[in-house]
């Protein structure tokens, strides 16, 4: 794990700033500093050693390729063996050697092999291109710049500007994504020329002509089939062969983030069948009865954990909120950041991996998706009923077409749910953002566009199946992965996830409703809860999603707390862009207990905090 950066361009002044780019960095890999400089084209990386401390140092170098990269390669060990049946030779145990070598003899087939998370810079001397790539489901981030004759690439945004002679402007249809939804949503970022690697990408930069070429070597395509008597076994080995290659991938000690839940107490129970102790950590709010530490703690006695709990106050989450908007690069509402910050800091003391759930309630279907799916079947069977009876079917007792009739049911309740979007996340309607701006705008490629063309890309004729996607393109990458990321690395940690190893995902993705919510659509994720059924306490097992819930919304019903946030709001960045009237109208309506007017008085906040942190940065 680490942070990597690159730099090509004209400015020769510019190119040698790699140094201090990788510096910026730090925080992710504090163990090593490694670069390779050329006239025009630089690279480097700060390295967080998991692997082969020793001998693990990167650019790593083999016959005039070079490759940097941040993440854990899972299956290594498996591709080292193919890749000596081919003939080739290793000088260390680590699994950038093997990511090199693998490249070197497949090119970019060589990502289809790789089972990981990574984002990754390849530079091809004999070719004259360098290749930037990130993993499938987009664990890892990688951005970048590309204008006037310049191409820097990072791990972390504030690399590329901290690093840039001059201010950027702001992307204010991104602002407006962050509104509607508490995240930057796609490849954009919150930053006009600056750009995210989508997941399961590659962008190839010719260091002659400086054409970019890009690429999807893998994309979700989430398609439920018919029942399998073989898919509970299945799903069982699979699950397990995750978690096992995320510890066996660590030279060092692995644990994990206990929420208490049926995800991480899976993970758990499955770390146990490899190794005796295991290091568990919650966090939760002083003072506050909706903690999640109650149920770690029954999860850690069961498997015998050492554990630790960690509880914050009010006024330690308000004094992080200006590290948090450092940390995140861009803005993000998801507040849950903010008590994970503080428990990263702490797991730091221990350990250098942790795993976390993140990515189960997305592929196999919890929160609330077996509500929404009854919610679904319903309008099918109404359509079905509608046309037979317009068709006079149901008067002739004619039956032949049946099928076709409920294909054509599914396709109308498709089309319908793809224009809404309130689904996802939405704290903000696109009509409430236009009043709140100060200037008239119309973003083409607003929050609900960007949501109705990702559903409309989905291939399954199942409207379930199209949402689940949405969410794991969206939800998941922008908000989830990204937390977890900027999380973990500010205190050098690294997180893994094993509900999203691939050949897990692509299971995950094809398996029945039936599988999914059970015979009645009573359940969530009960593929899942079949695996834990004899292995996590009844207590667990049967508890309903929490989630990790924090007070924070409530503390803006005290008229004090409301009105010295509103000040500070008052006085700040925000009026810049938007109508104070509207704020003063939106925090008022928070103050008697509306929680959406909460999500929105925090997401307003935090953009604030965020526009002051970085204010020397934009135009």
């Amino acid at each position: 794990m680490c942070g990597i950066a690159g730099i090509f361009s004209n400015d020769k002044v510019l190119v040698q700033k790699i140094s201090s780019m990788v510096e910026s960095m730090k925080h992710r890999g504090p163990d090593e500093k490694g670069l390779w400089e050329s006239e025009y084209f630089s690279f480097g990386m700060s390295r967080l050693s998991i692997l082969d401390v020793q001998n693990g140092s990167q650019p790593m170098w083999f016959k005039k390729i070079g490759l940097i990269f941040n993440g854990e390669i899972y299956n290594y060990k498996e591709l080292k063996r193919k890749l000596i049946k081919l003939g080739y030779k290793f000088t260390t145990q680590c699994d950038t050697e093997v990511f090199l070598k693998l490249y070197y003899h497949f090119k970019e087939k060589a990502f289809s092999y790789i089972n990981g998370m990574f984002s990754v810079c390849i530079l091809d001397l004999t070719k004259n291109y360098f290749l930037l790539a990130r993993d499938r489901m987009g664990e890892k981030p990688l951005y970048y710049y590309n204008k006037d004759n310049t191409f820097i690439f990072a791990s972390e945004i504030k690399s590329i500007i901290i690093n840039l002679d001059k201010k950027l402007k702001l992307n204010l249809e991104s602002i407006d994504s962050f509104l509607a939804c508490r995240f930057v949503i796609g490849n954009q970022t919150i930053w006009s020329d600056i750009k995210k690697i989508s997941p399961g990408s590659l962008l190839k930069f010719c260091l002659k002509t400086s054409r970019i070429k890009t690429k999807k070597y893998w994309r979700l395509n989430i398609l439920s089939k018919k029942d399998s008597s073989s898919d509970q076994l299945q799903f069982n080995k699979l699950l397990v062969n995750s978690v096992t290659l995320r510890q066996e991938s660590s030279d060092f000690p692995v644990g994990i983030l206990l929420s208490g839940g049926l995800d991480s107490g899976a993970i758990l129970a499955s770390m146990k069948k490899q190794r005796k102790k295991v290091q568990t950590y919650c966090v939760g709010f002083e003072n506050f009865d909706q903690n999640e530490n109650k149920y770690s703690r029954i999860l850690s006695k069961k498997f015998n954990t050492r554990h630790k709990d960690l509880f914050i106050t009010k006024k330690k989450f308000l004094e992080a909120i200006d590290t948090q908007v450092y940390f995140t690069d861009e803005p993000l509402g998801d507040l849950t950041s903010v008590p994970l910050f503080y428990l990263f800091k702490e797991i730091k003391k221990d350990i250098k991996v942790i795993l976390s759930g993140e990515g189960a309630d997305e592929l196999l279907g919890g929160y609330n998706f077996n509500e929404i799916y009854k919610k679904i079947l319903k309008r099918e069977k109404s359509f079905f009923s509608f046309l037979k009876k317009f068709l006079l079917l149901d008067f002739l007792k004619i039956k032949i077409f049946d099928r076709k009739l409920k294909y054509i049911s599914k396709v109308i309740t498709k089309f319908i749910f793809s224009r809404q979007v309130n689904f996802i996340s939405y704290v903000m309607d696109d009509k409430s953002r236009k009043k709140l701006w100060k200037k008239p705008n119309n973003f083409k490629d607003n929050f609900e566009n960007k949501i109705k063309k990702i559903f409309k890309e989905t291939k399954s004729y199942n409207t379930l199946d199209c949402i689940l996607e949405t969410y794991c393109r969206t939800w998941l990458v922008d908000d989830l992965l990204m937390r977890s990321d900027k999380t973990s690395m500010s205190s050098s940690v690294e997180l893994r996830t094993p509900f999203l190893d691939y050949e897990l995902v692509e299971f995950m993705s094809n398996l029945s409703y039936k599988s999914r919510f059970g015979e009645k659509n009573t359940y969530t994720k009960k593929i899942l809860r079949n695996y834990c059924k004899d292995l996590i306490p009844e207590s667990i097992l049967n508890r309903k999603k929490q989630g990790f819930t924090i007070p924070i919304y409530s503390w803006l019903e005290d008229e004090d707390f409301n009105k010295k946030m509103f000040k500070s709001l008052k006085r700040g960045n925000l009026e810049n862009f938007f109508n104070l009237d509207e704020i003063s109208n939106i925090f008022k309506k928070s103050l008697s207990g509306s929680f959406i007017a909460q999500q929105q008085s925090w997401n307003l906040y935090i953009l604030e905090r965020w526009l002051e942190v970085w204010k020397k940065n934009y135009i």
